[in-house]
């Protein structure tokens, strides 16, 4: 990867363009959004949130899980800690317009998820999302 656009390193936009192909470039976009005195858009939280509204503007994600388990690799090894989720759920709300309430019942749910050791998957014959492993509870929860 030649280019290093906002000053990325080489790791970062190669799991960018691994991971969204040719549309990198319009999770590159938000990075201009989410940057602010708190983060550079060189920050690995900047990248973070960028990601999280790519996957709620672009792709539609309505849920918190959708986001961790599916549109992001946040969740793919695991837990990635309260904060990154916190942080996470927060750019959603933004977003979404969620209310404090709203944060808290869609980071809930993501945490069960992770403590039940399962994965989202979308049920499309009844257009909801289940969990792969044990299922009875975590489907009411979902």
């Amino acid at each position: 990867i030649l280019k290093q656009p906002y000053g990325l390193g080489q790791e970062v936009m190669r799991r960018l363009v691994y991971n969204y192909g040719s549309a990198y470039q319009d999770v590159l976009l938000y990075l201009e959004r989410v940057s602010d005195h708190s983060c550079k858009p060189t920050d690995d939280l900047a990248v973070l949130k960028a990601e999280v509204l790519h996957g709620v503007v672009e792709e539609m994600a309505q849920t918190l899980g959708d986001v961790v388990f599916r549109r992001t690799e946040l969740g793919s090894a695991g837990h990635p800690g309260n904060e990154a989720l916190r942080i996470c759920a927060e750019v959603m709300g933004a977003e979404l317009g969620w209310s404090r309430s709203q944060i808290e019942l869609e980071l809930d749910k993501v945490n069960h998820i992770f403590n039940m050791g399962g994965a989202l998957t979308q049920d499309k014959s009844i257009g909801i999302e289940t969990l792969n492993g044990p299922v009875s509870l975590a489907q009411k929860i979902l």
